[in-house]
């Protein structure tokens, strides 16, 4: 003899329906259930009379292809169909900057990076965004040398080499500005990584660190700077 199911839908407008083998979409919430000897019920995890439903993901954006651009001061040119190869890069930092998209790794070929070269200071990087060199060693052979304004939300106008971002890593370079007041890496409450870098002849510090960043910098070379090697200041901590 057939026994039949009937679900009395008191609360929710959404239900499912399983007979004959259809299947419909039901909500667990407000369903009641009489079976064929008249006993009611609340369906529960094990007496819930479904299939294992395929559930319908979310839509997912594809991931994003990371960016990687090229420059080299010497053999460069700055040009939208430039960047994209070592045989054929951008001439300056400034550019590659701008046609960079946040977490971009910028690959620096060795040479010097300068005002004279076509830059300018200071170069802003973008969270999470990758400026290399040499980083095998500390930088050498791929020279930054300038400075310019930065106006600090903690120690007003400043004269910086490079501005860290957010989760930004500045890998292999070797770091000079001899500027007045002129610091290497200026940190702005951002958590940047700084590493196998060398800083050297700047006007004061190597890397300067204020508001509440919190960098990572190791195994890094100081050498001549005016000022500290590295400066700590305000509610800024780091390792």
């Amino acid at each position: 003899m057939l026994q039949y199911k009937v679900y009395n839908l008191t609360e929710s407008p959404n239900f499912v329906l399983v007979a004959a083998g259809l299947i419909m979409a039901l909500a667990v919430t407000g369903c009641e259930q009489w079976d064929s000897s008249g006993r009611i019920s609340r369906p529960t995890p094990d007496n819930f009379p479904t299939r294992n439903l395929p559930r319908s993901n979310p839509r997912q954006s594809p991931p994003a292809i990371k960016q990687v651009l090229y420059v080299d001061s010497q053999q460069g040119t700055d040009s939208e169909n430039a960047g994209l190869t070592t045989a054929n890069p951008f001439k300056t930092i400034t550019y590659a900057l701008q046609q960079a998209r946040p977490l971009a790794t910028i690959h620096l070929a060795p040479g010097q990076y300068t005002v004279e070269q076509g830059e300018t200071f200071p170069l802003k990087l973008k969270p999470g965004m990758i400026l290399q060199g040499n980083k095998s060693a500390r930088g050498e052979g791929v020279v930054i040398i300038g400075g310019g304004l930065y106006l600090s939300r903690t120690w007003a106008g400043q004269n910086v080499t490079i501005l860290a971002a957010q989760d930004a890593q500045i890998l292999g370079l070797t770091i000079t500005n001899p500027n007045t007041r002129g610091s290497g890496v200026w940190v702005e409450s951002t958590n940047p990584i700084i590493r196998n870098n060398t800083f050297i002849n700047s006007d004061r510090e190597g890397v300067f660190v204020s508001g509440k960043g919190n960098p990572l910098i190791e195994n890094n070379r100081f050498a001549n700077n005016q000022g500290n090697g590295i400066s700590v200041t305000r509610e800024a901590t780091g390792e």
